[in-house]
């Protein structure tokens, strides 16, 4: 997701690296209706079946005007909340970065 200021001076990507756990992937053990005794029983849209690769990182490339450019790198997990990566001058008519980012793995549930 990318989106660039009103005076157009500044332009922010974020990236992300999730990835579902294996365990909560494929159909269900039990099929895609969740029972709740005396109450009702749920239809659960069924689940797919993904398969990753090239899942390691980013390399990307923002086209922008010519000249120098401050490009700063932040990092937000569960333990890190913004905190700057690095920083560096650019010269134009690209941006170009490129880092290795381990995926972030969803904790299985139930449903």
């Amino acid at each position: 997701m990318a989106g660039r200021s009103n005076d157009r001076r500044t332009v922010q990507v974020l990236i992300s690296n999730y990835e579902i756990a294996a365990k909560s992937l494929g159909p269900r053990a039990n099929g895609d209706v969740l029972q709740i005794p005396d109450i009702m029983d749920v239809t659960m849209p069924p689940r797919r079946s993904l398969t990753y690769h090239d899942n390691g990182g980013y390399d990307l490339t923002v086209r922008v005007p010519a000249g120098g450019h401050l490009v700063t790198r932040y990092r937000i997990t569960d333990k890190d909340n913004y905190v700057e990566v690095d920083r560096a001058h650019q010269s134009g008519p690209v941006v170009h970065l490129r880092a290795e980012v381990r995926p972030r793995r969803s904790s299985a549930s139930k449903w």
